[in-house]
């Protein structure tokens, strides 16, 4: 009796052995993720815990405000923001793990209807937030919402913008938005496409599908971040994202994934360096070059002159989204001999200097710069070339002076996006 009780008693403390060990190997991690991943994150984290034993606890909110927090040492793990230059701003301020910047996703956004609303949004399109029945238009609070800036800069796009401005109301994120057209806060909305074609949602709702030239790209990134208490577990969640698996979801939920860019009318930057350019710079072009190639900071141009606050000149790439040349006013004809043919993108950016001299505008792709005093072009001083070096492609100079707001013009672009640099001489 006493060899079975022995037995027995082993037997025991290895099952319980056991569980201790599988409790001390498996990892918790909190992860602030963009309320637009409500359901693909639900499934992802749901099928990682699974797979793994973890555990992963999942915040959903706006992509600024969860950047604010993070900024001030909110403690999560993980960022997953629907716009990349929340979690790009947090690596450059050593907030991140080097090397965990990943863009895992590009989103989409919808106009919505419940069913049963008078509105037939198939086939108004963006005219249906002007329909007769409409008193309230439901977006994300483009202050702190990337999918909200995206709305704006649709309605904008179809020139709707100003005559239904008065009827917006604003959702903390995209999940309050849409529950405040499902719930009837709002008769019409601009939401996610993940969000739209979700079970709960494309059963009670019709929507249609805002084209993609009418809105910045929206680019989603995530980040590892420097204060996670488990960064194995973290770094083991961002791996199941890249992975298949995680893919498939995203596909599902409306996503695209990051290498299709060619389909959103994207062209990649190409520019043939000349390795005699290259070697024969002098070192205020050489820096410039150099910092091309580095992080980048987000913005998205502006359609006309308005009040803003201007940017300083600094060593530092800009990613400015530019909009479709048939909604940018334009102050000043850009210096062109022949009329730029096919779909172009222009846009304005306001920016001032800390004192005066000579300030170079440099950007990696073919297109026409202007820097503006009110609505008036600057002459352009020596300092304007073509390059065949690094990542940029034309670099143009002005005699600018300190405590004037100068407006940059880019125009003539091939495509939306283009990466600039304002820098002193």
């Amino acid at each position: 009796m006493m060899m079975r009780g022995s037995k027995w008693a082993v037997a025991g403390l290895a099952c319980l052995l056991s569980l201790w060990v599988a409790t001390v190997q498996a990892g918790e991690i909190s992860i602030a993720a963009a309320s637009d991943l409500n359901f693909a994150f639900k499934e992802i984290v749901a099928e990682f815990e699974k797979k793994t034993g973890n555990t992963a606890k999942l915040s959903l909110g706006s992509s600024g405000n969860f950047y604010a927090q993070l900024s001030n040492g909110a403690p999560f793990d993980l960022f997953f923001s629907a716009d990349i230059g929340y979690p790009k701003k947090l690596e450059e301020a050593g907030l991140a793990e080097p090397g965990t910047l990943y863009m895992y996703a590009v989103g989409r956004i919808v106009i919505w209807v419940p069913k049963g609303s008078p509105i037939d949004v198939g086939s108004l399109g963006i005219k249906a937030l002007q329909h007769s029945s409409v008193i309230k238009i439901a977006i994300a609070n483009p202050k702190h919402a990337p999918y909200g800036r995206a709305a704006v800069a649709a309605m904008e796009h179809f020139k709707v913008y100003d005559a239904v401005k008065d009827k917006l109301v604003l959702g903390e994120n995209i999940s309050q938005t849409a529950q405040f057209i499902q719930t009837g806060g709002a008769d019409i909305g601009i939401i996610a496409l993940s969000l739209a074609i979700a079970p709960a949602m494309k059963e009670t709702g019709t929507y249609w599908e805002v084209p993609l030239d009418a809105y910045p790209k929206l680019e989603q990134g995530a980040v590892v971040l420097k204060a996670a208490k488990d960064l194995k577990t973290a770094r083991a969640f961002l791996d199941y994202v890249k992975s298949p698996e995680g893919a498939v979801v995203f596909k599902r939920y409306g996503f695209f994934q990051p290498e299709k860019t060619a389909a959103l009318g994207q062209v990649p930057h190409q520019h043939q360096s000349d390795p005699a350019e290259c070697a024969n710079l002098p070192p205020d072009l050489k820096a410039v070059v150099a910092a091309m190639e580095g992080p980048g900071r987000k913005l998205e141009a502006m359609t006309t002159l308005a009040e803003m606050s201007p940017l300083t000149p600094a060593l530092q790439r800009l990613d400015v989204a530019l909009h479709q040349a048939d909604r940018v006013s334009l102050s000043a004809t850009p210096k062109t001999e022949k009329k730029d043919e096919g779909q172009t993108f222009a846009g304005l950016l306001a920016f001032s200097v800390p004192q005066d001299g000579s300030y170079r505008v440099s950007a990696d792709t073919a297109l026409w710069i202007d820097v503006l005093d009110e609505d008036k072009a600057l002459e352009r001083t020596k300092l304007n070339r073509r390059m065949q070096c690094g990542h940029v492609h034309k670099s143009i100079g002005f005699a600018l002076k300190a405590g004037v707001t100068y407006w940059l013009q880019l125009s003539g672009s091939k495509t939306r996006e283009t990466h600039v640099m304002i820098t002193a001489e």
